[in-house]
């Protein structure tokens, strides 16, 4: 053993728990850029910890610990809480870098808690997200109400907003991290086109990078009867972020289905259209509600004073001031967001 591991397990023996987490969190945050340093840690100063029976240290060797033994002792000890901290949280989830072997336990995660929370973890290997969005083990035991949770967990799963590091040039590794995102986008063609999953999908997409153009027929499988009362309907906002896969050109601004074209208003830059704001009269039931979402209006005066107007000129027949209230909802947002922008304010 080093000098250096000797001086750690000294400290870790005596030191309060609250350093002794603050250590763990230190040393997983330089093993993140690398994981396959884990496998290079010495699990004596992880034993040592692990021995202090403390409470507040064994959360912290669930949830930022780098050896696998004192990650198989905590996993067999721990109940459904702990498990699932471990599969959320430790790099790789418990399974090996290669293949999808669980290497905590004998038997993979198989409760549909285990499997929400594993779906959350952003440290997985691309086949594990394959195998949860093709319902391969560990995952192909799920019902389709469970195949629904598991996936509301994968929507907030950072992996599905994380570009490509391209910094090191290696094209299977491209190929295989892009297959996770196409494999996302893939059910919209695959899954029933009912209201419950274009709401469901509308939330994973939403959050998903978008890929190649979803062809027109896979978009209109997700129409169905529109309420009256604004002009949507269900599968309205699925078909909006599934039409944001297509170019922001006059196919999208002259579709017959309103959510296409909100796809546009949402998108397009206003040098692209001469008197854009005319929209709002060509389009009245749709267009501002997107455009108001449209970051390109808001990067000049100019443009945010169109907004502005064309929001408080906006029917308002049950007199609620939605567009309004939606508008100044956005500004507050964009100037959050984006404080450059309104410099000249």
């Amino acid at each position: 053993m080093d000098l250096k591991a000797l001086l750690d397990i000294a400290l870790l023996r005596a030191c309060p728990a609250d350093e002794a987490v603050r250590w763990l969190v230190s040393r997983r945050s330089e093993a993140a850029a690398s994981p396959s340093l884990m496998r290079a840690e010495n699990r004596q100063q992880e034993d040592t910890l692990y021995s202090r029976n403390d409470p507040s240290v064994d959360y912290a060797l669930a949830r930022y610990g780098l050896s696998e033994g004192v990650a198989r002792e905590i996993h067999k000890a721990g109940d459904l809480a702990t498990r699932c901290t471990i599969l959320a949280y430790r790099l790789g989830g418990g399974f090996a870098w290669f293949g999808k072997t669980f290497e905590l336990a004998e038997a993979a995660p198989s409760t549909l808690e285990e499997l929400c929370a594993l779906a959350t973890n952003p440290t997985l290997t691309d086949d594990l997200y394959m195998a949860l969005l093709e319902r391969t083990p560990p995952f192909d035991q799920l019902d389709d109400a469970g195949f629904e949770m598991v996936l509301v967990a994968f929507s907030e799963n950072s992996r599905l907003t994380t570009p490509y590091d391209d910094k090191l040039l290696d094209g299977y590794a491209d190929y295989k991290y892009h297959n996770v995102f196409k494999a996302a986008w893939q059910l919209a063609s695959s899954m029933p086109a009912t209201p419950r999953w274009a709401s469901i999908l509308g939330h994973v997409l939403g959050r998903c990078i978008v890929q190649s153009p979803i062809d027109a027929e896979t978009i209109a499988r997700w129409r169905f009867p529109v309420d009256e009362r604004d002009g949507k309907d269900n599968g309205y906002y699925l078909r909006k972020r599934l039409a944001d896969t297509w170019p922001v050109d006059g196919r999208l601004l002259e579709h017959n289905d309103p959510a296409l074209r909100a796809s546009f208003y949402e998108r397009f830059r206003p040098d692209q259209i001469a008197n854009w704001w005319r929209l709002a009269d060509s389009d009245p039931r749709h267009f501002l509600d997107a455009a108001l979402h449209n970051s390109n209006l808001w990067q000049t005066e100019d443009t945010r004073y169109s907004l502005h107007r064309l929001a408080w000129a906006h029917p308002d027949p049950h007199s609620d001031m939605m567009m309004p209230s939606l508008y100044n909802g956005m500004e507050e947002r964009m100037r959050a967001v984006h404080p450059s922008w309104f410099a000249e304010d």
